[in-house]
């Protein structure tokens, strides 16, 4: 590759590790851009495009091929723009899930000031619109895919927004975890459980932070996968009637939604 090419779309989103859905993994091309003016890359298994000169930031990403022990440096467009050119692929809640995920971190890909201007400089482009609907939904926290789509699916049923992976104590104020999803004001919190690779080793401990909580006057719940991708609305239900004990206040049920694309 041209040192004056970058990686971007579906490949430079894998090269950063966005959770990108099953239905946007199908393309296997590797997606090459070029600064505008120049020549578009080609060849065989090869998607090239042409970027503006205001969206041409790039970044080098550190790849190990684990099999060989090495190390690469990969330049790749910012993730920001790659952020950004996704809009085309991925649906509202998706494009919001990677946007999450891209401003979490101890050391986050990029801030949600620094999405925000690339949405700014993609106006009137093919795929502005999403970005312009996604960005006031991304937040600092989720930790994976599936806590991005319930947050999103809990909002879509008219639930209160949760406080997400902060710090919860018990009665007497000693710190007990944090969930995946809390509402303080209401003493009620949940947790997303993938059910993968989980002998007795991972489910006791869960079921003892289960407890804890419960102990330390929080009612609980848990989600799953099938509560994310097949029908939520069970399970946005019995949030509803938990919250309803803690206090919120709402006289409807939660509207009923769609389960989440995998």
């Amino acid at each position: 590759m041209s040192a004056a090419n970058a990686f971007s779309h579906h490949t430079a989103a894998e090269l950063y590790g966005f959770p990108l859905p099953l239905y946007a993994r199908r393309d296997r091309n590797l997606h090459v851009a070029r600064p505008a003016g120049g020549t578009v890359p080609v060849g065989r298994g090869v998607r090239g495009h042409e970027v503006s000169a205001k969206l041409w930031m790039c970044r080098d990403v550190i790849h190990r091929d684990h099999g060989r022990g090495e190390l690469f440096v990969l330049r790749a467009l910012s993730p920001a723009v790659v952020w950004a050119q996704l809009s085309t692929l991925l649906d509202i809640d998706d494009l919001v899930a990677v946007g999450d995920s891209i401003v979490t971190g101890v050391e986050p890909l990029a801030s949600t000031e620094e999405l925000s201007a690339i949405a700014a400089l993609c106006g009137g482009r093919r795929g502005a619109l999403a970005l312009r609907e996604a960005l006031p939904l991304i937040r600092v926290g989720p930790l994976s895919r599936p806590e991005s789509l319930i947050r999103l699916q809990m909002m879509k049923a008219g639930l209160p927004e949760p406080a997400l992976n902060v710090a919860v104590n018990d009665q007497r104020g000693d710190r007990i975890g944090e969930p995946d999803f809390c509402w303080p004001e209401f003493r009620v919190l949940a947790e997303y459980d993938s059910e993968r690779f989980h002998g007795e080793s991972r489910r006791r401990p869960d079921r003892e932070r289960m407890e804890l909580y419960a102990d330390g006057g929080w009612a609980g719940l848990v989600a799953y996968a099938t509560d994310a991708f097949t029908d939520p609305n069970a399970f946005l239900q019995r949030l509803a009637r938990r919250l309803r004990t803690g206090g919120w206040q709402s006289d409807s049920e939660p509207w009923r939604i769609a389960g989440a694309r995998r």
